[in-house]
């Protein structure tokens, strides 16, 4: 597995596009990448989520925060994206 939180993400949205796991963290990824979002997630839905996943949103959560959502966060969103919708 990837060591970089977006790669992972994508990782586990690739492997089962269709699972609450990955409509999940798309979401948040999602939100995330929204700047005029306000990056509006519900953080109580993370209580239904494992601890390993928990860690990955917030790892995602600290690159948004640290490193504005740019060409690695395009691509991965698109990756993702592209997953979700049935074409990767």
């Amino acid at each position: 597995m990837s060591s970089s939180p977006l790669d992972r993400a994508v990782d586990i949205i690739s492997a089962a596009p269709q699972s609450a796991r990955a409509l999940q963290i798309y979401a948040l990824m999602s939100t995330l990448a929204l700047k005029r979002g306000g990056c509006l997630y519900k953080l109580d839905k993370l209580r239904d989520w494992d601890p390993a996943d928990r860690q990955l949103a917030y790892q995602l959560m600290e690159l948004m925060a640290v490193d504005e959502p740019g060409t690695n966060w395009d691509d991965a969103m698109t990756s993702a994206t592209n997953a979700i919708r049935g074409g990767a």
